[in-house]
């Protein structure tokens, strides 16, 4: 089975983040007496307030505290604060937050052991737990660890991130789907996170609409939602809704002007294709040393049409 773990989990993988303030933070007077009373919340507050302070020793003696009385909680970010550093103390403090039932720390664990100790076996057995006690991110990570060997485990972790709501396991559902070419399905679920806001799969669906894939050609919806995603920003949308103006196609009226200026979007975003485009517009208006510009961007994103013409020039 073909793995890479270590590119999943810093996608999606929450840890702490360790950050200076210019100012500091008001110092928390009621919840510093509250801990000193043994509040374990309070402590756990405190643990957090000198973090974010940028004082670890004081960070780590609250959150200490918490976790020798049992708090899940402080046992999780102990184990966090060591894995982000690298240390093997993170396994101690995962092992504890397991004990206590955090689904978090057998991510948690999952993580250590594949970047850690390097062993894969224990790492999909820990994240395989976690995704089994409902955490959503484990399910979305399994679903991407299965996608392209085993792709019906990836669709039922998928479907199980989804119950939660998960729009990126709707969108990876429609991918997987696509890639076993049953494009019904995977219409389906473009379709589904499209409408909760995903520009990519609004892209997806139009595409869908345009062709014809999972569902009739309707060059309507396919306008619809490509330009829906094009003015979202995503390049691609922008790249294709200038080839139907150019073209004339999808029932849009041809219109050089407009096809420039959705390829110039996409261009400034590197599009290589769309770089190549307003290097041929510039070139039409004999305006060469901005068509070389732009041929070269292509070129050096890898469009073989740009290297061509630029030998040529």
């Amino acid at each position: 089975m073909r793995i890479n773990f270590r590119v999943i989990y810093f996608m999606v993988f929450s840890v702490i983040s360790i950050v200076s303030f210019a100012e500091k933070m008001p110092f928390p007077i009621s919840v510093f007496k509250k801990a000193n009373k043994g509040d374990i919340a309070a402590q756990v507050s405190m643990g957090w307030f000198f973090m974010k302070n940028g004082d670890e020793d004081d960070a780590l003696k609250w959150w200490m505290r918490a976790a020798e009385v049992g708090n899940v909680e402080a046992c999780l970010n102990l184990g966090d604060f060591y894995m982000v550093r690298k240390d093997m103390k993170a396994k101690y403090w995962y092992e504890k937050a397991v004990e206590l039932g955090s689904a978090k720390a057998s991510r948690g664990l999952a993580v250590y052991y594949q970047d850690m100790e390097h062993n894969t076996e224990e790492s999909l057995r820990w994240m395989t737990d976690a995704a089994n006690k409902d955490d959503t991110e484990s399910q979305f990570i399994l679903g991407n660890w299965y996608r392209h060997d085993e792709p019906l485990i990836a669709i039922s972790w998928y479907e199980k991130a989804i119950e939660k709501g998960d729009v990126r396991a709707m969108h990876r559902l429609a991918d997987t789907y696509y890639q076993i070419k049953d494009y019904e399905h995977a219409f389906y679920w473009y379709k589904e996170a499209a409408e909760k806001g995903d520009i990519e799969c609004q892209s997806h669906v139009g595409y869908m609409y345009t062709y014809g894939k999972g569902v009739d050609i309707n060059h309507k919806k396919a306008g619809y939602w490509i330009r829906r995603a094009a003015e979202s920003g995503y390049s691609v949308a922008q790249f294709n809704l200038g080839l139907f103006y150019s073209r004339g196609s999808i029932g849009l009226e041809k219109d050089e002007r407009k096809a420039f200026d959705w390829f110039k979007l996409a261009a400034q975003q590197g599009h290589s294709g769309a770089q190549y485009n307003v290097g041929v517009y510039y070139f039409k208006q004999n305006q060469s040393e901005e068509a070389r510009k732009w041929f070269q961007l292509a070129a050096e994103n890898g469009s073989e049409d740009a290297i061509s013409i630029l030998k040529r020039l």
